[in-house]
């Protein structure tokens, strides 16, 4: 009961966050626009647009985590169903086979629990994973800008390395002529 619990506060928590959050970046939605025509912010809309594709993403990602997080559940489903089978076709006659019966149905309830639970760690990666997916806001911004300035600076360092080493060839260079 507790794992189904926590299964399910996260997989609707994580769809009524995606909601509210989307109902939030529709509001700001002119703002950033608006924004991005002022030169500081000329990248504005660009990262509201990116953060706001990941975030409708969250939906899909969290249904291919529960398409996953049922195949445990299934596989412990049908696990049961072959060791039920087992020891209610052969003679149920001693009360080692009725406590097996009993074993085999605290095991299917613990690992219930536990592909319920697991289920509940994925889903908290689902944020994450939808960001993977879009390229682009704050991280992207910030590495072509970074990327802008890192070869600035090598093309200056190249160009005065490049201006030394003439200079220095200049001078080696003999003269012809006299």
């Amino acid at each position: 009961f507790v794992g189904e619990l926590i299964f399910q506060m996260s997989y609707y928590g994580i769809l009524v966050a995606q909601r509210i959050f989307m109902a939030i970046m529709m509001i700001f939605c002119p703002v950033m626009f608006a924004l991005s025509l002022a030169p500081p912010w000329n990248s504005a809309w660009s990262q509201w647009m990116s953060k706001f594709l990941s975030l409708s993403l969250w939906g899909f990602v969290t249904y291919m985590c529960l398409y996953y997080v049922d195949f445990i559940l299934l596989y412990n489903l049908q696990q049961d169903l072959v060791a039920y089978d087992h020891l209610l076709h052969g003679s149920v006659n001693s009360w080692s086979q009725i406590g097996a019966l009993g074993l085999q149905g605290i095991g299917s309830n613990c690992m219930y629990a536990m592909g319920m639970l697991v289920g509940a760690y994925i889903i908290r990666f689902v944020p994450e994973v939808a960001s993977w997916l879009i390229p682009g806001g704050v991280s992207s911004g910030a590495a072509t800008a970074a990327g802008s300035t890192a070869t600035g600076i090598a093309s200056m360092a190249g160009g005065a390395a490049g201006s030394v080493a003439g200079g220095a060839v200049s001078m080696v260079k003999p003269k012809s002529g006299r």
